[in-house]
């Protein structure tokens, strides 16, 4: 009997071990290196054969490499094989920018939302991150985004100081009013709340336990945040899954890569965000892939984590491993980043660096 892998289900080799990930169903599983050789080196998979050329002594393993296949759905059999290409792993995107974030204050921000969205526009921006750290009436949130649904942005996400307790009514006004909202995370929230699902709009609720939102909390890899699909595993081969067509503009108007990156490339009140972006020191970020990254290159989580290039292992070289990342790939354990004896020094470098700049 004769099989073929799934064009979706791609095996990754990391150094200790390897995993095949199923970019349709969004899962992972994790497989020896031995069988990631004989699903990377061969089209068709005739276990058989494996058997014949692999000795007697390995025959058991191959057949409970056959039945874990099957048993996942990694593997197909049918008439003509060859009629069955692979899967194109090009990743591509016609518009310059993909997803951006920016921080507003109320009464202090020195630009306007408003008068951002034609050049949003203009970069062909999708995804938006508000951050906003006051909301005291909908007649101001009214006025912000007022515009928007004009626009290329298909997905917002807000993330709102809850301090003085918004109420229930007015999210939902707010999201009945501005439909492409997919997640609104509340934080410094004055009492426990339950997170929920406004069905009408499609949108999460969230109320965070934290009481501040910092730069500095970004950068965290963990398993939790593992993206296992084909958007996000053909843009890691090639380019950084976090900086990549992204953009921010802080409170002040400073245009970044990321909120908490230090380079700034321009202030909006000074500079149109596509001549901002065209720079080349801006993009510098945008090709460096896991395959470059120090330790991050042995890793068989590589395609499916995120990256981090604010916090490093090294700050000094560009091609470090992110600080906040407590996975060793050698001998594949998980341990706590920020307890890690070795990370202090760097971790008290980045403390002063916030402090600093503050």
């Amino acid at each position: 009997m004769q099989y073929k892998l799934f064009a979706n289900c791609i095996p990754v080799k990391g150094y200790s071990r390897s995993i095949i990930c199923d970019l349709q169903r969004n899962m992972f599983d994790l497989i020896p290196n031995s069988l990631y050789e004989i699903l990377a080196n061969n089209d068709v998979l005739d276990f058989e054969i494996f058997k014949s050329n692999l000795g007697f002594d390995k025959a058991e393993i191959i057949n409970e490499y056959e039945s874990f296949l099957l048993d996942k759905q990694y593997i197909f059999t049918t008439k003509d094989l060859n009629l069955f290409p692979k899967l194109s792993l090009r990743w591509e995107t016609p518009v310059l920018i993909t997803n951006g974030i920016i921080e507003l204050k109320e009464e202090s921000s020195p630009y306007s939302l408003r008068e951002l969205l034609p050049q949003f526009s203009q970069i062909g921006l999708q995804h938006l991150e508000v951050r906003l750290s006051q909301l005291k009436s909908y007649t101001y949130f009214e006025n912000l985004l007022n515009g928007i649904e004009e626009t290329n942005i298909f997905s917002i996400v807000l993330y709102l100081n809850n301090e003085i307790g918004i109420s229930e009514s007015l999210l939902k006004m707010v999201m009945l009013s501005f439909k492409r909202f997919t997640n609104i995370y509340l934080y410094n929230n004055p009492e426990s709340s339950e997170d929920y699902f406004f069905r009408e709009t499609q949108t999460h609720v969230v109320y965070l336990k934290t009481t501040i939102l910092s730069r500095s909390s970004c950068g965290t890899v963990h398993p939790n945040d593992f993206a296992i699909n084909i958007p996000h595993f053909t843009e890691a081969l090639t380019f950084n899954t976090c900086l990549n067509r992204k953009i921010s503009i802080d409170e002040k108007g400073n245009i970044r890569n990321c909120p908490s990156m230090i380079e700034t490339y321009g202030n909006v009140n000074t500079i149109k965000l596509i001549d901002a972006i065209q720079q080349k020191e801006f993009q510098k970020y945008w090709h460096i892939k896991k395959d470059d990254i120090s330790i991050c290159k042995d890793c068989e989580f590589r395609y499916i984590c995120t990256d981090c290039r604010a916090y490093l292992e090294d700050p000094e070289n560009m091609l470090s491993k992110p600080l906040k990342c407590g996975y060793n790939p050698y001998n594949f354990t998980w341990d706590s980043w920020s307890e890690s004896p070795i990370k202090q020094k760097v971790i008290e470098t980045y403390q002063l660096r916030e402090l600093n700049n503050n």
